[in-house]
């Protein structure tokens, strides 16, 4: 296998994305209203375009994460990842918190927790 850097990667990646957006629009018969110029404004916002900006980042994140750290790792990054995006879409857009959405960060959090403790050990003598 070729070595491939992580850019490259996510470039492929967020091009793959955009062609079968593209083809889905097509498909459905709605490529022209979703490119309709009061669409596209709609799109330029500044709350949407930071959206799109900690999005592509956190695609970028992960392609990192994937390509260097080993699968323990993964997992927990994307635990926390589960509870940062929880926090920050709460705290940056205004998201409501709803139970369900509460409860799932808690649980998360609660399993990095458990998986951040150091295991008591045992004596060599005790079995």
């Amino acid at each position: 296998a070729v070595p491939v850097s992580t850019n490259l990667q996510n470039a492929y990646m967020y091009l793959n994305s955009v062609l079968w957006n593209g083809l889905f629009l097509l498909q459905q018969g709605k490529l022209n209203e979703a490119l309709a110029p009061q669409n596209l404004s709609t799109v330029f916002t500044p709350s949407i375009l930071a959206i799109m900006a900690i999005m592509s980042s956190v695609g970028m994140v992960t392609g990192f994460f994937l390509k260097h750290l080993d699968s323990v790792l993964k997992s927990i990054a994307s635990a926390i990842e589960v509870v940062a995006t929880t926090a920050l879409s709460w705290a940056c857009f205004g998201t409501p918190l709803d139970a369900q959405t509460l409860a799932a960060a808690s649980l998360v959090g609660f399993g990095i927790a458990l998986y951040a403790r150091t295991p008591d050990r045992l004596p060599r003598n005790a079995a």
